[in-house]
């Protein structure tokens, strides 16, 4: 139920008391700043200050020790409150804001659209039409019920004895339905796969993915309820058998696929070769492979073509299963999956049914999830890069990039002076490194082509389509054929890592690509308590400086690709040795801190030591790269205001706001898809921000820590000066 039931429900009393508080709040917010703007000794009373202060105070807590334990100082008053507000962590919260940020741009009405791109109008609708459940209920299924006629002849199961067998043939209806745009890896999968030694895409063929297998809910406690379905669209009674026998066959395919599937296939292997498509023609003579995978795919592939291929076991024991059971069983197998492809465009009465069977499958959307989420994502999934680019335009101003580009030149310079005098690096490699360094270049927001609205259209095939009228289905047969068509084109060019990078992504973090020195800073990372143009300094170098600093670093580590542009060694053989003796306090650094949590569970996702070398080396050097830049910033500009209400100097507030965005609650964040994918690579929040605070040797000074005290140890872990 949402908010405008519940304030209906209220009594008059009740709503006059809920308005006069919110009122008095607005009222009392406006007279502080007010107050302030009028007061002006020094204090930024701008917005994004105030929230900055307050951000602070609902994070620090001004009773811990910040010389003896830095994390608990930086974070003890969100902990505490972590379990209350429900928030696990100021990053989390940033990556729901960005969602809701995107979001809008899909499902926001405006009577006037002609100003947006093309695609993002197409979008908009398909968006409508999904979410428009009155139309989906008047059109009954029709456009589902024409489709499995014009792919399979028919539902099996619904055209009852009126099916006829004659007519169906697997390999045809599979070619229909990749054309209309529908599900079709049915029996085995065609993918792309690329050669990561020579960028080089091929052809792979394999047995279909288990989960796709799995998700159209062939077990027995769904019998019923697949028959209350099949009723539904239209099926006499007494459909029960032979749904028995198809989910048979269904357990069969899924038992072929999982014998490949649990098998680990070296390539070169037997089960795993490279074969020309003659060869397979020659040696499986029951389908045109030629033929079929020229329409699969729409490309002008040729006989001499090389495949890999994973079908040597699995198409002997599927053509022998196909062999003995009849076509209607298979036809009726095709026709579920079709229908659990599309269930979302479907009545509600089917909907519902099909909600029922998902709990007793591997199906993990909440049945709570709302009809706007759902037609949100499948918006996204369809229309690729189409709103992140909307976004990226959006939230990257001219101001933003300006302002964040010195920032990166202030943190480049800060390292080129480190290289310069770290004692471990030879000549030869110092040299190599400082080249390096000078060449990297930035994309703030992302790459500049996810700017561009007709490059996207042609990175994604977009410029050939056009996507008519507003029944959703349809729309999603046209974006889906058109998304494979364009998946499949991937064969004719090489794979490059910045291909891999191309569609813009709208997720909280930061990148630097190795290969092709980017530093990459997605549009999403670019605000809240990250960054701010409208806000002191000294809390933009210490959250986003932060981030910078540790991500040009992962361009001068073991870990990464130590190569130029023409693949010579960028580090000797000497200083390689050089480099692993004097990093081994990182490691040494985390073994220690593992032994002292004790029982306290860590990830241990990857090595749980020498994974995070390259992580660690990026958090311990990024911070003081973006400290330094700071104070030679704040020497060569006017002394910045204060913010409101906080006490803290300008240093220190670098270290809190280096510090803030690591917050988080181990509890509310377990089961959170967000860290379980963020942190199989990095050490623990706590070991993320102790680590670097107490080896820096800028830190204790700002803080006034006594030598020896737990921020302050003597012998500090240093690899970069």
């Amino acid at each position: 139920m949402g908010w405008k039931e519940n304030f209906q429900k209220l009594t008059v009393l009740e709503k006059v008391l809920i308005i006069s508080v919110t009122i008095l709040c607005i009222v009392v917010v406006l007279l502080f700043i007010g107050f302030l703007t009028t007061h002006d000794d020094g204090v930024c009373t701008h917005p994004e200050c105030v929230r900055a202060a307050v951000h602070i105070l609902d994070t620090v807590d001004p009773l811990a020790n910040p010389c003896e334990d830095f994390y608990r100082f930086a974070c003890g008053t969100f902990l505490q409150n972590a379990f209350t507000t429900g928030r696990p962590s100021l990053l989390h919260e940033l990556s729901e804001l960005t969602k809701n940020q995107l979001q809008e741009i899909v499902v926001e009405t405006r009577k006037d659209e002609t100003e947006l791109p093309r695609m993002l109008r197409a979008q908009r609708r398909f968006y409508r039409a999904c979410a428009n459940t009155s139309a989906i209920e008047e059109e009954e299924n029709q456009t589902v019920l024409r489709l499995l006629d014009e792919v399979l002849g028919g539902w099996p199961l619904q055209k009852r004895q009126m099916w006829d067998d004659r007519g169906f043939d697997w390999v045809k209806s599979t070619i229909k339905s990749r054309k209309l745009g529908l599900y079709y890896q049915f029996f085995f999968s065609v993918d792309v796969y690329h050669n990561l030694t020579n960028n080089k895409a091929m052809l792979w063929i394999r047995p279909p993915a288990q989960i796709e297998i799995s998700s159209f809910q062939w077990k027995e406690e769904t019998i019923d309820l697949m028959a209350d379905i099949a009723t539904l669209l239209g099926s006499e009674s007494n459909v029960i058998p032979e749904i028995r026998t198809t989910m048979y066959f269904a357990k069969q395919i899924q038992g072929l696929a999982e014998i490949y599937h649990n098998k680990s296939l070296p390539y070169g292997s037997r089960e795993r070769q490279n074969r020309t498509i003659a060869s397979i023609n020659h040696t499986y003579i029951k389908i045109d492979w030629l033929s079929f995978l020229k329409n699969i795919t729409g490309l002008p592939l040729r006989e001499d073509d090389p495949v890999m291929f994973d079908l040597t076991d699995y198409l002997t024991d599927f053509f022998y299963l196909l062999s003995r059971t009849p076509k209607r069983i298979s036809a009726n197998f095709m026709s579920w999956a079709i229908i659990s492809s599309n269930i979302n465009y479907m009545t509600r009465a089917v909907r519902d049914k099909y909600k029922e069977l998902s709990k007793f499958s591997n199906d993990t959307e909440e049945a709570d999830t709302s009809r706007c989420d759902i037609c949100f994502k499948l918006s996204t999934g369809l229309f690729r890069s189409i709103a992140e680019s909307e976004y990226m335009r959006r939230y990257t101003t001219i101001e933003k990039k300006t302002s964040i580009s010195r920032m990166i030149q202030a943190i480049k310079k800060e390292m080129e002076i480190s290289l310069t005098v770290t004692p471990w690096l030879d000549e030869v490699s110092r040299n190599n490194a400082l080249k390096r360094l000078k060449n990297i270049t930035e994309a703030i927001g992302w790459l500049d082509l996810a700017f561009d609205i007709d490059k996207i259209d042609q990175i994604n095939g977009y410029h050939k389509i056009v996507v008519h009228g507003d029944n959703a289905v349809d729309m999603a047969r046209t974006m889906t054929r058109s998304n494979f068509d364009n998946y499949y084109r991937q064969m004719e060019r090489n794979i490059t890592d910045l291909d891999r990078i191309s569609s813009p992504r709208i997720e909280v973090n930061a990148y630097f690509v190795r290969s092709y020195n980017i530093l990459v800073l997605p549009a999403s990372i670019l605000q809240g308590q990250i960054f701010s143009t409208n806000r002191p300094s000294y809390l933009n170098y210490g959250a986003l400086g932060t981030v910078i600093g540790h991500e040009m670093t992962h361009g001068f580590s073991e870990a990464g690709e130590l190569f130029d542009s023409d693949s010579d060694n960028l580090w000797t053989n000497e200083t390689m040795q050089r480099f692993a003796n004097v990093s081994r306090c990182l490691v040494d650094e985390y073994d220690d801190y593992r032994e002292g949590i004790g029982k306290l569970e860590v990830n241990d996702t990857c090595d749980p030591v020498q994974t995070l070398l390259d992580e660690n080396l990026a958090d311990f050097t990024g911070v003081n790269l973006a400290y330094t830049a700071y104070r030679r910033w704040a020497q060569l500009n006017a002394p910045e205001k204060t913010l409101p209400g906080v006490r803290f100097t300008p240093n220190q507030l670098f270290w809190i706001m280096a510090s803030t965005y690591m917050c988080h609650d181990r509890k509310l964040s377990e089961d959170d898809t967000f860290f379980k994918g963020r942190d199989a690579s990095h050490g623990e929040p706590e070991f993320r921000v102790v680590g670097r605070i107490r080896n820096s040797p800028y830190f204790a000074k700002d803080f006034d820590c006594p030598a020896d005290s737990e921020m302050n140890v003597r012998d500090k872990c240093r690899v970069y000066y």
